[in-house]
């Protein structure tokens, strides 16, 4: 029989991987401050899988043709983040999602290729106003 697995209470383990949760937001282009992300997550707006260790973020996009699972954030331990990403595809798949999406660092794209992701050819263009 496996051992019970000890979860803490996600706003806990938010709170110990703040700065990692911070550095991923600054990477992303800040569109959420810490703060805004927990009260984000405290109202629904997305689906959050974690571990001690780690936590991903997925929000649901409906779009006119499909429904898409887009994983906005991770951060934590590498192995616990790929752990969360097996269980958030099964989640976004029962959603009726078509696809998933992620927006990231260029390491994900090397990472994450043999568990099926592959790069399209775009690119985030951002110009501030």
């Amino acid at each position: 029989m496996n051992a019970p697995v000890d979860i803490l209470h996600w706003k806990l383990v938010f709170e110990g991987l703040r700065r990692k949760i911070e550095r991923a937001l600054k990477f992303g282009g800040d569109t959420y401050s810490f703060e805004d992300l927990k009260k984000a997550v405290s109202a629904g707006r997305f689906k959050l899988f974690y571990t001690n260790q780690a936590v991903l973020l997925v929000e649901l996009i409906d779009y006119p043709r499909f429904r898409a699972g887009h994983f906005f954030l991770a951060a934590g331990d590498k192995e616990q983040c790929l752990l969360l990403e097996a269980r958030a595809c099964e989640w976004v798949r029962a959603q009726g999602c078509k696809i998933a999406t992620i927006a990231g660092r260029e390491g994900w794209v090397r990472t994450l290729r043999d568990r099926g992701w592959k790069r399209e050819p775009t690119v985030l263009l951002v110009k501030e106003l």
